[in-house]
């Protein structure tokens, strides 16, 4: 929940259903929360991570609201929390990203189809001017190292296992 929200106002076709507000999107995550709570011994919560490149745009700034509801609930609940836009607003900082963002379902659907291997993403990638994603919202293969290694972090934190090594 999060990302796909923000996402599917820009697209010309609703791909999924969307929380219509804040209110509503609590609400949905809380019910997600007390499902997924009683099954497991550890729950991390992850904000959306960004849409579009261009850190500073509308729908960024929508997430970062998202972020800040999913990190109150978080408190709230005692679960521990992991903020991927700030982690991408921090690589993306000194570098010059294009504002490039699919907002056409069926070329989004053709691009994760298409573009199987990491080598065509990647480069699909650097033709749009994306450091990060392959289209605004799904990762290149820079934006994934990242984000495993993210992951990474915190399963190895939980297990306290320095065993588990970084993709990068």
């Amino acid at each position: 929940m999060g990302t796909n929200d923000v996402y599917s106002k820009l697209l010309k076709v609703q791909a999924q259903p969307v929380a219509e507000n804040h209110d509503e999107f609590i609400e949905l995550y809380e019910q997600v929360l007390k499902i997924v709570m009683p099954s497991t011994k550890k729950v991390v919560t992850v904000s959306p991570s960004i849409v579009g490149e261009h850190i500073e745009n509308q729908t960024n700034k929508e997430i970062k609201e998202l972020s800040v509801l999913i990190q109150s609930l978080s408190e709230k609940e005692l679960i521990d929390y992991m903020n991927l836009q700030t982690i991408f607003e921090k690589e993306l900082a000194n570098r010059n990203s294009s504002t490039y963002i699919s907002t056409n379902p069926f070329r989004v659907m053709f691009d994760v189809f298409f573009y199987k291997s990491e080598a065509r993403i990647d480069r699909l990638s650097n033709e749009r001017g994306l450091k990060l994603t392959l289209d605004g919202i799904h990762l290149n293969s820079t934006g994934a190292r990242i984000v495993a290694d993210e992951y990474a972090t915190v399963i190895r934190s939980t297990l306290g296992d320095s065993s588990i090594m970084e993709v990068s």
